[in-house]
């Protein structure tokens, strides 16, 4: 790709122009989400892959995480007994 010389703007309107503006205005949000949240693009893959497996099995991410929740403290109560 060539850049052209300047602005940020003028890469930008390159960029979509390459891409197409929707995919490079929804791949720029995504940025700023993950930024915001302080996670990793590798992070989000993980994690995406994680939910599709829960999915897969036919549960669901709240019966999954008040599952775990048990079991820690289930395992938090015999180490400590």
């Amino acid at each position: 790709m060539k850049l052209l010389g300047g602005t940020v703007s003028n890469v930008i309107e390159e960029w979509q122009n390459n891409i197409g503006a929707y995919d490079a205005n929804n791949l720029r949000k995504l940025g700023l989400a993950l930024k915001k949240t302080k996670i990793s693009s590798i992070q989000c893959v993980n994690r995406s892959r994680i939910i599709n497996i829960i999915n897969k099995l036919g549960s669901d991410e709240e019966y999954l995480f008040d599952f775990l929740i048990k079991l820690y403290n289930k395992s938090t109560e015999i180490r400590s007994s």
